[in-house]
């Protein structure tokens, strides 16, 4: 794992988020944004499936709406990647909710975890088993293990600027140092005799 190395950081972009996730909208993830709504947080959700009601499934399942529609309105959240850097560097938290769409909802470490940190933004992951072999917790980037939890530390989070701005700073030094593709490759063909 690891992210592509090109100028990601620093821009000069104001704080417009408080709190952003990029990513489909799967398993628990409509849940969680549900409640983090409940508790007055401001949350921002870009990705494939956001704006899918069931209503929608129902129509199209007695084709009343068309495939081209159908699909239209499932992809009507997805961003590029330039927006998706920008999301990252212009929120103030940005969510990794790190459940599998495949693996039982398994929680897993995803490009996410190195992409965020990468383009200089302050990242809260849901834990994922041996994240701390790549960063140091609640220093370079800050976990959860639960939904009870991940409400709490945004509300920490979001009231502690220097803090938070501390932890995104040495995350992206960490990122930039350890987790690129350069790095991995390097290290990969090291490993390999080819270097």
């Amino acid at each position: 794992m690891g992210f592509q190395s090109f100028p990601l950081y620093p821009k000069t972009l104001p704080l417009l988020h408080d709190v952003a996730f990029v990513g489909q909208a799967h398993g628990e993830r409509h849940k969680i944004v549900r409640r983090l709504k409940n508790e007055g947080i401001n949350v921002v959700v870009k990705g494939t499936h956001w704006n899918l009601h069931q209503w929608h499934i129902y129509a199209k399942k007695l084709h009343l709406l068309p495939d081209m529609t159908f699909q239209s309105i499932i992809n009507e959240t997805r961003i590029t990647q330039d927006a998706m850097i920008d999301i990252f560097q212009q929120s103030k938290i940005n969510l990794n909710l790190t459940a599998s769409s495949q693996i039982q909802y398994r929680s897993q470490i995803k490009g996410r975890n190195f992409e965020i940190p990468g383009c200089g933004g302050f990242q809260l992951s849901e834990y994922a088993e041996r994240i701390e072999e790549y960063f140091q917790l609640d220093k370079e980037i800050v976990c959860c293990n639960s939904l009870n939890e991940l409400i709490e530390k945004i509300k920490y989070y979001l009231q502690h600027e220097a803090e938070r701005s501390s932890i995104a700073e040495a995350g992206y030094r960490r990122a930039l140092h350890d987790h690129t593709y350069e790095q991995r490759f390097n290290s990969l063909f090291q490993q390999m005799g080819l270097r």
